[in-house]
């Protein structure tokens, strides 16, 4: 009887983290907002106050990082992501699309080039707007290394799912 008791409160300690973890994560909305009025810092803040370690994290962190201009710090954090999360590939993909983008900031084009082919060949839907945005990326950084056909070549793919994606006729008025 004493077992049953200890493992139903073990139970009751695990669920309530797990609610805890949950609730955390509903909170990333508000750090989304931030970053869309240009608080950049405060939605580091409070993102890095949080338990919720998913990719909509990761991305949210990231993309506070890269408003901010601290591109040796997404560069360190994209790092450790790819280490640390070795087997998601969710987590990787954006990992290796923020390290890109912080190198193009960096004007480090061929370096760019190398972490946004890791971030296109880890991105498992070719027909999503998150392929898309990879695929625009990829295209800008081509222009910078002057390769403008190779460059079309992705601002077309990306053309083409965003008019799939958006379509007019897709929504019902």
């Amino acid at each position: 009887m004493k077992n049953v008791r200890i493992i139903a409160i073990l139970l009751v300690f695990i669920l309530q983290a797990h609610l805890l973890r949950a609730n955390d994560c509903v909170s990333l909305p508000k750090a989304e907002q931030l970053i869309e009025q240009n608080q950049y810092e405060a939605a580091i803040n409070h993102l890095q106050s949080m338990s919720c370690k998913s990719n909509v994290y990761y991305n949210l962190l990231l993309k506070a990082l890269i408003a901010k201009e601290s591109y040796a710090q997404v560069r360190q954090y994209s790092s450790s992501l790819i280490q640390l999360h070795s087997s998601d590939s969710r987590i990787k993909t954006t990992a290796y699309f923020w390290d890109a983008i912080a190198l193009y900031h960096l004007k480090q084009y061929s370096e760019a080039e190398q972490q946004i082919i890791k971030a296109e060949s880890g991105c498992s839907d070719k027909k999503s707007t998150t392929y898309a945005t990879i695929c625009n990326t990829h295209g800008n950084i081509l222009e910078s290394l002057k390769l403008h056909d190779n460059a079309l070549k992705y601002y077309s793919t990306a053309l083409n799912i965003y008019q799939t994606t958006h379509s007019p006729s897709k929504y019902k008025w």
